[in-house]
């Protein structure tokens, strides 16, 4: 077995237990279950609701200057969170940058057809502004 370079990583760590939202597809046929919390979609599990695939899958928001703006919304954003309807596992996060330079809306759903978690992300801010997964 080959590890990595200057391996093997660093330890696997918890996500915060404050979740805002937890969601699934209304529909068997999608196995995905994800968790939302700090303004971000926080953990996605597949294909099993016990092991987390992915851990904070949040955005970075930057100029792409070299000592230019940078931001982590998870860390540097007011986030507001409301659900579509009750019942209906579809969520809605408004975040905004404490400094005042962007804000970040997004709709998170699981697809009732597919293994999958749907995001629609929208940045508005000043012009320039860049968005990293």
């Amino acid at each position: 077995m080959n590890e990595a370079p200057n391996g093997p990583g660093i330890a696997p760590h918890w996500t915060s237990s404050a979740k805002a939202g937890v969601g699934t597809a209304l529909s068997a046929t999608s196995r995905v279950w994800f968790t939302i919390s700090h303004g971000i979609l926080n953990e996605i599990y597949y294909p099993r609701v016990d092991a987390a695939c992915t851990r904070d899958f949040g955005l970075l928001v930057s100029d792409g200057e070299a000592g230019g703006y940078f931001s982590e919304e998870k860390r540097d954003a007011d986030s507001t969170i409301s659900r579509l309807a009750d019942g209906v596992p579809v969520f809605h996060l408004h975040n905004v940058s404490r400094d005042g330079i962007y804000t970040i809306d997004k709709e998170i759903v699981s697809d009732p057809e597919h293994d999958t978690v749907l995001q629609r992300i929208r940045l508005t801010g000043q012009p320039g502004l860049r968005l990293f997964a």
